[in-house]
C-alpha cells in the first residue's frame, strides 16, 4: 500500500473528516498531493494541514465551520498565500476561498462590494471604468486578493495619503466559529442596544473593552504613520461610533471568515508626476522625506544600491531612473488633477532639495504615464527581482516590514545598517520612506547551521531596536507566525486585551490558532521550509 493511500485511510477513520466528506463531498480533500501543495506559501514556512475544503458558497463555509467547531478542529481560511508572515499555513483544515466568491457589485461612486476572492487587480480595472480606485495598492496587486488585503490590513507606497484598508472599509461580513454570520460595521453608539440579539452582545462587550483598556491602547500606540499589527485598536472607539468593520480588518483569519466587504472607493487623479533623488548619506535623506511630505507627495519610495543593482540587470532600460552607482535613491510620486500643479512641484523638489538645502542630487523627473508606471512595476517586483539571485543564498523576508516614524527613519536606518554590517551577509533594502515602512532582505543559506543562528541572533536585535524607536513590527504584511512569538514583548499592556477580543468572537479557539494570540510560547524559525536539519533524500 502506498503512503498516500494509507494516509488518506487514517485520515478517513476521524469522524470529523468523515462528516466533512459526507456533508461537502468532492469540495473536501486530503490526499498526500493536495496536503502538499497547501503546506507552503509564499512565506518561509511548510506546515502540512489537515484538509482542504473549496466551499462554492456561504452555506458550504458555515457547514465547514459549523463541523469544525462541533469536533474543535482549527480552521484557516486562505486567499492567495501572497503573505510573507506565515499566517496562510497551519495544522488546520484550509478553507481555500480563491475559486469562488468573485462578485463585484458597484454600490453607487464611493462604495463597491467585494467578494473576498476578486483579485486587486481585477477590481482595480473594474472600478477604472468609473474613474474610481481602491485606495490600498500592495506590491502583489496582481495576485492578491480583497479577503487576504482585509485579513492582513495591506498597504502599499500610497498608504501614507489613504492610509491602510482598514481606513477604507464600509462594513465586512464574516462567518464566526459558531456558524453565525456576522455584519460588522461602523454604527453610531446610540443604534446598538436596537441591534439584533445576534449582533448586540458583540457590540456592546468591545465597547466595554475599548472603554477598559482605553488608557492601555493610547499609551502602547505605536509611534508610527503606519500599523498592521495586533488587532486594530486605536481609533476604533470614537465620542459617537464604534467601527467594528475596521476592528475585524488585520485579524489574520483569527476571528472569523470573511466572505465580503463593502469598499469605499476614491477618485482616479488624472496626472501623476514623478521626480528621483539620489543621496549618499542617509540623514540627509530623512530632512528631504520630512520636505516632500510637506509639499503633498502620494508616495515616497525607498531603494538602496544593492536593490538598484538586481533591479537592472532585470530592467537595463530603466538606467535613467533607476542607476545602479547611487547608494541611496528616493523616487517621489506627485498626483493632481492640474498637470501644472505636478510641474510646480517637481520644481520645488529641485528647488528645496537639490539646490536651496543641497541634500541630494537630482535624478530624473517625469510626466509620462508610461515612464511612471514601469518604475512602480519595478519597485513592486521587488520580490521577484531578488529571488533571480543566483547561489544558495537567498534573500529571506523575516526582518522585514517594520515601520518606524518617518522623522526617525533615517537615524533607524543607520542603526539596523550598523547591527547588520556585523553579520557576514549580504542584504537588500527597499520600502515606503514616506511611511518609514522598512523591508529587508538578508541573503541567506537556512540550510547552513552558521546562517541560521546568525538569521535568529539578528531578528532578536532587530525586534530590540524596533521597539526601542516605539515602531511597529508589522506595517503591512501582517503578524503571522513570524511575529506572533513577539506580541507580548511589543504589546505587553494589550495582550490582555487582545486575547479578550479573541475569546469574545472564536470562544471554541478554532479559528487560525496561535497566530496574533496563542497561549504556546514557539519561536519565529520553527516549522521553517528549509534549516539545517533539511534532508535532500
Amino acid at each position: 500500500m502506498s503512503f498516500e493511500s494509507a494516509n488518506k485511510i487514517k485520515q478517513s477513520d476521524s469522524a470529523w473528516i468523515k462528516e466533512l466528506h459526507l456533508n461537502l463531498k468532492e469540495k473536501v480533500r486530503w490526499d498526500v498531493v493536495t496536503l502538499q501543495l497547501y503546506s507552503t506559501a509564499a512565506c518561509l514556512y511548510e506546515i502540512t494541514p489537515l484538509a482542504i475544503v473549496i466551499p462554492e458558497n456561504i452555506e458550504e463555509i458555515k457547514t465547514a465551520v459549523n463541523i469544525c467547531c462541533k469536533y474543535k478542529i482549527p480552521i484557516l481560511p486562505r486567499g492567495a498565500g501572497s503573505s510573507l508572515s506565515g499566517n496562510s499555513v497551519g495544522k488546520a483544515v484550509i478553507l481555500d476561498l480563491t475559486h469562488h466568491f468573485k462578485e463585484i457589485n458597484i454600490i453607487d461612486n464611493k462604495l463597491v462590494r467585494s467578494g473576498v476572492s476578486v483579485v486587486l487587480n481585477n477590481l482595480q480595472a473594474e472600478l477604472k471604468q468609473h474613474y474610481r480606485k481602491f485606495a490600498p495598492d500592495p506590491s502583489s496587486g496582481n495576485v492578491c486578493v480583497i479577503g487576504g488585503m482585509l485579513g492582513n490590513n495591506s498597504g502599499g507606497p500610497h498608504t501614507m495619503r489613504h492610509g491602510s484598508t482598514y481606513r477604507h472599509v464600509e462594513e465586512v461580513n464574516v462567518i464566526l466559529s459558531k456558524g453565525e454570520v456576522f455584519n460588522a460595521k461602523n454604527i453610531p453608539l446610540n443604534e446598538i442596544s436596537s441591534l439584533d440579539d445576534l449582533h448586540r452582545p458583540y457590540y456592546e462587550k468591545i465597547k466595554l473593552l475599548l472603554e477598559k483598556y482605553s488608557e492601555e491602547i493610547e499609551s502602547a500606540r505605536p509611534n508610527t504613520t503606519k500599523n498592521a499589527s495586533g488587532y486594530q485598536v486605536w481609533d476604533i472607539l470614537t465620542e459617537t461610533h464604534l467601527n467594528m468593520a475596521s476592528l475585524l480588518v488585520g485579524s489574520e483569519g483569527t476571528l472569523g471568515v470573511f466572505t465580503d466587504a463593502v469598499l469605499k472607493t476614491i477618485p482616479i487623479v488624472k496626472y501623476r508626476g514623478m521626480i528621483s533623488l539620489y543621496f549618499n548619506d542617509l540623514e540627509k535623506m530623512g530632512i528631504a522625506v520630512s520636505h516632500l511630505r510637506s509639499l503633498g507627495a502620494s508616495a515616497i519610495e525607498y531603494v538602496d544600491q544593492s536593490f538598484l543593482q538586481l533591479a537592472l540587470t532585470f530592467r537595463p532600460e530603466l538606467q535613467k531612473f533607476l542607476p545602479g552607482n547611487v547608494k541611496y535613491l528616493l523616487y517621489v510620486e506627485f498626483e493632481n488633477d492640474d498637470e501644472e500643479n505636478i510641474n510646480q512641484a517637481l520644481k520645488k523638489c529641485e528647488q528645496i532639495i537639490c539646490k536651496k538645502e543641497n541634500l541630494a542630487e537630482l535624478g530624473s523627473y517625469s510626466t509620462n504615464e508610461e515612464e511612471i508606471e514601469n518604475i512602480f512595476r519595478v519597485r513592486k517586483a521587488a520580490t521577484v527581482i531578488l529571488n533571480k539571485i543566483e547561489g544558495k543564498e537567498k534573500p529571506l523576508p523575516f526582518a522585514e516590514d517594520c515601520a518606524i516614524h518617518p522623522n526617525l527613519f533615517p537615524k533607524f536606518l543607520v542603526e539596523v545598517s550598523k547591527i547588520m554590517d556585523e553579520y557576514p551577509f549580504r542584504y537588500a533594502m527597499f520600502g515606503h520612506a514616506g511611511d518609514g515602512n522598512l523591508h529587508i532582505r538578508p541573503l541567506l543559506n537556512m540550510k547552513d547551521e552558521k546562517s541560521f543562528t546568525n538569521a535568529e541572533d539578528f531578528m532578536e536585535k532587530f525586534v530590540d531596536l524596533v521597539i526601542k524607536y516605539n515602531g511597529s513590527l508589522t506595517a503591512e504584511h501582517g503578524d503571522g507566525r513570524l511575529r506572533t512569538p513577539y506580541m507580548e514583548k511589543i504589546f505587553p499592556k494589550l495582550t490582555p486585551l487582545f486575547r479578550e477580543i479573541k475569546n469574545l468572537f472564536d470562544p471554541v479557539g478554532i479559528m487560525n490558532p496561535d497566530i496574533l494570540v496563542t497561549e504556546k510560547d514557539y519561536k519565529w524559525n520553527e516549522n521553517l521550509r528549509y534549516t539545517p536539519d533539511y534532508n535532500y533524500i
